[in-house]
Formats: C-alpha cells, structure tokens, sequence
C-alpha cells in the first residue's frame, strides 16, 4: 500500500459577511494541491495544482503574508474539479493519505462538497503528527512541522508554506517512522496522542446563546473518521465553564465504535455572540457507559 502524503493551502473570505454560506459554510476555498507518494520507504513522485478559487479571488491579506501567493497568481490556476481528479488519478486504488494535522482532509471534502462532488471516493486518510508524537515526542499536543524536522536532524524546505513543499518535507518525516505500524496502532495513538479530525473550528458570531449554538447542526454533528458518513449527536448538557460533549456514533457502520464530541462555547473578545470549537474523541471507558444505558 501506497502512503500519500497531502498538503492543502487555502483561501479565506475577505470578511465574516463576504463569506459563502451554501451550499456548505466555506471557510476555505483551496488554491493549492500538494501531494508525494511514498513507498516503501522512499518518495517517489510528486504532483502539485495551482487551483483558481470560483468564490474567494483575491487573496486574504493573511493568507498572502503566509503563502506569497499573489491574487494574479490565482487567476493562472486550473479549475477545482480538474485538480481533484490529478489528484485521485495520482492517488490510484491502493492508497491511504497521510497529512500533518487533522484539517486538510475536511477542507478538502469540504471543498469537494461545494462542487457536488463525491466525498467516498477519498482514500482513508491519518493524521502522521499523531503518529510521530507516538513514536518520537511521546507526548500529547501539537507539533509543528518545522519543529519535528528539527528534532530529526533534517533540514526544512526553503518554500515554506507551499503546498508541495511541505508535502515532501511530510514525507521525509514519514520515511523514517514506522507508518504501517502507526496506523496499524492508530485507534491507540488517537486515545493518547490526541482528538480525531472533528473538521474546521466552527466559528460564528451571529450564535446569541451557548444554546443556540448548540443547535447548530455544524455543532452538533460531525463526520466519521473512518468512512465520512454524518453522526448526529446525543443532547448536549448545557456547559459548565463553556465546556460540554455529546456522544455519538457511526449510523452506517456502529461497530466503528462511539465518539466523543467535545465542544467549547466562547464569548467573541470583540462584539456580541459567541463561537464554538470542537474537537472528536473516541469515547473513553465511563462514556462508554453512558451509552449503553442510552
């Protein structure tokens, strides 16, 4: 089996109200496709799309400073749907992803979602930061990219924030670990080393109580990590210092066991409202129990 290692960069809306809403909430558009293969231990190929946003064409300040990617520069992309099929054309049948981080491959079926496009056709995808802490830090918590290529002695790409580039450094990271262990272990790794991709942090101001944005359907469902299909959360309790979880589990496939859905509720440091970030955790032992007596 191949390991496919995927970057994304995105794009931004110019402000909150500027910002698609149907027909899914699109907190970022894509404007760059990175991906190397690895494969036995050694990269192999690469593949890089420049993509022409339809939606958000000009270039979020912020992003530009990070990417210097310029607006002009998005004009030469290609569409997103010529991109997506390179991409799974370049992924093949016997492939999992592998990405630094858990949120490239929400945004990307996010993106996919916004087209239309069939979300199943993804191969499975880990996230190998979890991995690396488990074979490497030990420790629980986010490690950037430029810090675990430090640790391993390698040296970083200069073009750093570009897609392809961090992709390769990615796997570079990838060939020294033990991959096909990690994910063999990942169900372990995820309960020690950190949350399950719950997607993008939901973020909104228009939400005028922790109730309401409990009712959210962006809040209160989330996607299964194991085959994408959409998981309704048991009712909330109300939060207790702004923290709060849901269970929930797989509709199509409940022997993937139960989740943990673990979201916050805070107040906006500017203006009114309040917005939300939330993250998936396998259910531990005690809530487990919880939803065996429903």
């Amino acid at each position: 089996m191949d390991h496919i290692v995927l970057d994304l960069e995105w794009n931004q809306a110019p402000s909150r109200d500027k910002m698609v809403t149907t027909p899914v909430r699109l907190t970022g558009e894509i404007i760059q496709i990175g991906a190397v293969r690895v494969r036995g231990g050694e990269i192999t190929e690469q593949l890089k799309c420049d993509v022409r946003p339809r939606h958000y064409t000009q270039m979020h300040y912020k992003i530009r400073e990070i990417t210097h990617i310029t607006s002009a520069q998005l004009r030469r992309g290609i569409p997103f749907e010529t991109a997506l099929e390179r991409l799974l054309e370049f992924v093949g049948t016997d492939a999992v992803f592998l990405t630094w981080g858990p949120d490239d491959l929400p945004m990307l079926r996010m993106n996919m979602e916004l087209y239309g496009m069939d979300t199943s056709r993804l191969a499975r995808g880990y996230n190998l930061q979890l991995i690396y802490n488990a074979q490497h830090t030990h420790q629980r918590g986010q490690c950037s990219l430029a810090a675990a290529l430090e640790q391993l002695g390698l040296e970083q790409s200069p073009n750093m924030h570009d897609a392809l580039a961090d992709a390769y450094d990615t796997a570079r990271i990838a060939c020294v670990l033990d991959v096909a262990g990690g994910i063999a272990d990942y169900e372990r790794v995820n309960d020690l080393y950190g949350p399950l991709s719950c997607g993008p942090a939901v973020e909104a101001g228009e939400y005028a109580t922790p109730d309401e944005a409990l009712a959210d359907p962006r809040v209160n469902t989330a996607a299964c990590p194991k085959c994408g299909a959409a998981m309704a959360c048991r009712p909330f309790e109300r939060p207790r210092f702004g923290k709060t979880s849901a269970l929930t589990c797989c509709p199509d496939h409940p022997e993937h066991g139960v989740y943990s859905v673990r979201v916050r509720v805070m107040k906006k440091q500017e203006g009114e409202g309040f917005l939300v970030k939330k993250q998936l955790y396998r259910a531990n032992e005690k809530e487990l129990e919880l939803w065996r007596k429903g």
